[in-house]
């Protein structure tokens, strides 16, 4: 064994040691923590996370870089509307509006998903474009529904 490694192993408190301080005294934010040795361990507050880029600051996800351009993304979502009747998207509408317990027009891209596939509006190649489009600037992470069926009905208006 090491010099070093014994060392580190012979300068470890007890475990009992640490259990009874840890029972007797709760150490508040920045005050230090003294073991029967001597050692002293200061109390630091967390450390806070790295705040993430948002993709509605225009910034796009930089391990996602395969999303469509505008033009692209209307092709296709053209294409797939082209058999979809607008009857059948107010109905998907209304189905969206039922899950949505709070009335915020936001739900969760699962919720999503799995309702476009019940009623088989063929845009699952496109739905992680459709995310990123209609995402919810006011709850990061959910999508606004709302905003998404009203782009398929002019779209579909436009086909």
């Amino acid at each position: 064994m090491s010099e070093k490694f014994a060392h580190t192993i012979t300068c470890w408190p007890a475990r009992r040691d640490l259990v009874h301080k840890a029972a007797l005294f709760q150490p508040k934010l920045n005050e230090t923590f003294i073991l029967r040795d001597g050692q002293r361990f200061p109390v630091l507050p967390p450390v806070p996370s790295p705040p993430t880029q948002s993709k509605r600051n225009g910034h796009r996800n930089n391990n996602k870089p395969d999303y469509l351009d505008d033009r692209e993304f209307d092709r296709r979502l053209d294409e797939a509307l082209r058999n979809v009747s607008t009857r059948k998207i107010e109905v998907m509408l209304m189905e969206l509006r039922k899950k949505d317990r709070d009335r915020d027009r936001s739900l969760h891209p699962v919720t999503v998903e799995n309702i476009v596939r019940k009623y088989e509006v063929p845009v699952t190649d496109i739905m992680e474009d459709i995310h990123y489009r209609f995402e919810d600037p006011g709850i990061p992470g959910q999508t606004h529904y709302e905003d998404m069926a009203k782009y398929f009905l002019r779209r579909r208006k436009v086909v």
